[in-house]
């Protein structure tokens, strides 16, 4: 089957703009895996038990097996930012009594709201973070401990270092999005939304609600999908590209006005046929019914800036 050229176009897109996928994402579940050879048994970070002050140690985790609730961990914040990595869904990593000293063993605890002994930066892939998990606050890294990856292995923090392969992790996700919401940033009572499910309703900023018609099926690059009717993406009106111009629902396709590049550390939402036009606030105006533009990305642009929230 042979395709054609704005087929090729778009898939030399998509292909070249997949190093932005964001993983993880904030409230994705994962499994972390030593970069340290452990033979064919593999080695996880994993709760040795679902109680406070269980310790957190290395454990089997053999390539394509299922993944367990011991090792499964959500990534409350995602890449690159500080929130809590949870297991059990209640217990979270602990530094064990906070104490900032290398060679402090991990183990798990009751979450607590702020506990600065359970604030992380997750490993990241795919070109987003570093493979260190990093207690934030404290330039310490999770580290297995004398770099022994024997069963039971109890787990550390101990100084950052990037070359210190103890502190390598690659990640697996464990499960996908089944949609995403778009928070305005300057206004999280607001949510990017469809103003009807029909071909050329407007776009608009409503009432954050768990309407279907806020939430979307795009989370990298592509089309972004409505997810009441996937049959309907988010697009320019007459797929112009010049600012000002306003956004409606239309039929999806591989047309590059009706495609979008998500830029997840600035937060935006930027045009693949224009990578310079984001979508936009119209006029700032933070009020429900506003149809939404696409404008000149400008970085501290607070109408182009849009939290994610992901629906596992």
């Amino acid at each position: 089957m042979s395709l054609s050229l704005p087929s090729l176009v778009f898939a030399a897109l998509y292909l070249s703009l997949q190093v932005q996928a964001q993983v993880p994402r904030p409230g994705q579940s994962l499994t972390f895996d030593t970069g340290l050879p452990t033979g064919p048994v593999g080695g996880c970070l994993t709760a040795s038990s679902n109680a406070d002050g269980a310790p957190v140690i290395i454990s089997s985790c053999l390539a394509g097996e299922a993944a367990t609730a011991s090792n499964t961990w959500v990534a409350t914040a995602g890449v690159g930012k500080v929130g809590t990595l949870q297991i059990f869904g209640d217990k979270c990593l602990d530094v064990t009594n906070g104490v900032d000293a290398d060679g402090t063993k991990l183990q798990i605890w009751t979450c607590g709201s702020g506990n600065p002994n359970q604030q992380w930066v997750s490993a990241g892939q795919g070109g987003q973070g570093t493979p260190q998990i990093v207690w934030a606050g404290n330039n310490k890294c999770v580290d297995v401990t004398n770099g022994n990856v024997t069963q039971g292995n109890v787990m550390q923090v101990w100084d950052c270092d990037s070359s210190n392969t103890n502190q390598n992790w690659g990640i697996a996700v464990v499960n996908q999005p089944k949609s995403v919401a778009f928070t305005l940033a300057a206004d999280t009572s607001l949510c990017l939304a469809t103003s009807a499910n029909s071909t050329s309703a407007p776009i608009t900023v409503e009432t954050c609600s768990s309407s279907p018609a806020q939430n979307w099926l795009g989370f990298d690059v592509g089309s972004i999908p409505s997810a009441q009717n996937r049959a309907l993406c988010i697009s320019t009106a007459g797929d112009a590209t010049s600012p000002g111009t306003k956004l409606i629902l239309n039929e999806c396709s591989e047309v590059a006005a009706r495609s979008w590049s998500v830029d997840w550390p600035a937060q935006r939402l930027e045009n693949v046929a224009a990578s310079n036009m984001c979508i936009d606030l119209t006029d700032g105006k933070q009020t429900a019914g506003t149809q939404l533009q696409i404008w000149n990305c400008t970085d501290g642009n607070t109408n182009q800036n849009w939290i994610a929230d992901f629906q596992f």
